[in-house]
C-alpha cells in the first residue's frame, strides 16, 4: 500500500523540547492552548486576518496532537486544513477529507465521516470534473434525513452542473452561522459564475454585490480582489471594458495585499493593456512594474518580457525614448543571464522596431549610452 503523501501543514514536528513520556507543565501549557487556538479555528471563517493567520494556528495544533493524539481534535483540525486548501483551489484539500474521515471513522462519528466523505467528493469534482468524482459519488449516495445537508447540497452543485442553480440557492439559505462566512462566499461566488453562463448578467452582479459586502464586513482584501475579478470578467464578456477597469484595479490591489503574485501577473497584465490602450500612461507604468517584479518573483520570463514591454511602450507613449530602450536593455540582460531566449528574443526584437521608428542616428546613440551604463561597474 502505497505510504501517505507528507503534508507540509499537517505533518509537523512537536515543539522544541516535547517529549514523549514527561508530562510537564510545558505540555499543559502546550495542550491548552492548542485547545484555545482550536476552539478559535472552529469558530471564526476563513476570512481576514483569520484566514491569513490559519496556516500558523493548524500547524500548532497539528504540533500538539503530535504528542497527545486525539481523532476528535484531528478530525476537526483536517476539515478546516482540508477548507482552507478548497477556498485556495489547492489540491491537498482531498487528501486531508479523506484523511479527516479516517480519523471519524475511528471514533464511529459516521456523521462527521460522511460530511468529510462529501468535502473530498466536492473537492475532486471542482478540480479534475464531475466525471472524476462520479464513483465516489454514487458510493456516497443519497440517505433520507440527510445529516449533512450543507454538504450535501455543494457537492451536488458540483456534481449536477445543470441543477446548480438550485442546489446552490438552497444551500445558501442554510449558510447562515458567521464561522460559514467563507462557505457563504465562495457560494455566491459559485451562483454568480452560474448566472453568467445562463446569461443572467445583471443577477449575477447582484449577488457579487453580496459577496462583496461581505469580504468587505470580514476585512479581507484579497478576497474582496477576487470578487471584483469576476466583476471585471463579466463586464469584458458583456463588451463594458471602461466599467471592468475599476474592478480590475481592484482586483490587483487585492492580488497585491495577498501577496499572490500570480493573480498580480494575470490581473495586472490585463489592465496594464487596457491602460495603455487608454493612453493612461502613468497608471500603465505603475501596473507594468508591478507585474514585472511578481513574475520575476515567480520566474516567468514570459510575463518579465511582457511587463518590460508595456513600460517602455508607456514612456514612449509620453515621448520618452530613453528610458524605454534602457528598460528593454536592462531586462534583455536579465533574461539572456537567466536563460530565456523566447522573452529575450522579444524585447531584442521591439528595440528594432525603435531604432526603425526613430532612425539609426537618434537610436544607437542612446543605446550605447544605456549598454555602457549598465556594463559599468
Amino acid at each position: 500500500m502505497p505510504s501517505r503523501t507528507f503534508d507540509p501543514l499537517i505533518d509537523v514536528t512537536p515543539a522544541d523540547g516535547a517529549d514523549s513520556y514527561t508530562v510537564d507543565t510545558g505540555f499543559l501549557d502546550r495542550v491548552f492552548d492548542a485547545e484555545q487556538v482550536l476552539a478559535m479555528l472552529r469558530g471564526r471563517p476563513l476570512l481576514g486576518p483569520d484566514r491569513v493567520v490559519a496556516p500558523a494556528r493548524i500547524r500548532f495544533v497539528a504540533g500538539v496532537l503530535q504528542e497527545l493524539p486525539d481523532d476528535l481534535a484531528s478530525t476537526d483540525l483536517l476539515a478546516l486544513a482540508g477548507d482552507f486548501a478548497l477556498e485556495a483551489g489547492h489540491g491537498e484539500a482531498v487528501d486531508r477529507y479523506l484523511r479527516g474521515a479516517d480519523c471519524a471513522r475511528r471514533r464511529a462519528d459516521f456523521v462527521r465521516e460522511r460530511a468529510m466523505h462529501l468535502r473530498a467528493c466536492r473537492a475532486v469534482a471542482r478540480f479534475r470534473g464531475p466525471a472524476a468524482a462520479t464513483g465516489f459519488f454514487e458510493e456516497l449516495g443519497a440517505v433520507e434525513d440527510e445529516p449533512c445537508p450543507i454538504d450535501w447540497l455543494l457537492t451536488l452543485a458540483e456534481m449536477q452542473p445543470e441543477h446548480a442553480l438550485t442546489h446552490l440557492t438552497e444551500a445558501l439559505d442554510l449558510l447562515d452561522a458567521p464561522h460559514q462566512a467563507h462557505f457563504r462566499l465562495t457560494a455566491l461566488e459559485d451562483l454568480a459564475e452560474r448566472l453568467v453562463a445562463g446569461s443572467e448578467s445583471e443577477l449575477a452582479l447582484r449577488h457579487l454585490g453580496t459577496a462583496l459586502e461581505l469580504a468587505q464586513q470580514w476585512d479581507d482584501p484579497g478576497r474582496v480582489g477576487q470578487v471584483h475579478a469576476q466583476m471585471a470578467g463579466i463586464h469584458l464578456v458583456g463588451g463594458r471594458p471602461d466599467l471592468a477597469m475599476a474592478p480590475l484595479q481592484a482586483a490587483l490591489d487585492g492580488a497585491l495585499s495577498d501577496g499572490d503574485d500570480l493573480l498580480v501577473v494575470a490581473h495586472g497584465t490585463l489592465l496594464c493593456a487596457m491602460s495603455l490602450d487608454r493612453k493612461k500612461w502613468k497608471a500603465a507604468e505603475t501596473c507594468a512594474r508591478q507585474v514585472l517584479a511578481a513574475a520575476e518573483r515567480r520566474g516567468n520570463w514570459l510575463g518579465v518580457a511582457d511587463a518590460a514591454l508595456a513600460w517602455s511602450s508607456a514612456h514612449v507613449g509620453r515621448q520618452n525614448l530613453g528610458p524605454a530602450v534602457a528598460i528593454l536593455a536592462r531586462t534583455l540582460l536579465t533574461l539572456r543571464a537567466h536563460g530565456a531566449h523566447a522573452g529575450g528574443a522579444l524585447l531584442h526584437a521591439r528595440l528594432g522596431e525603435l531604432r526603425a521608428d526613430h532612425g539609426a542616428e537618434i537610436f544607437d546613440p542612446m543605446l550605447d549610452r544605456v549598454v555602457t551604463a549598465l556594463r559599468a561597474p
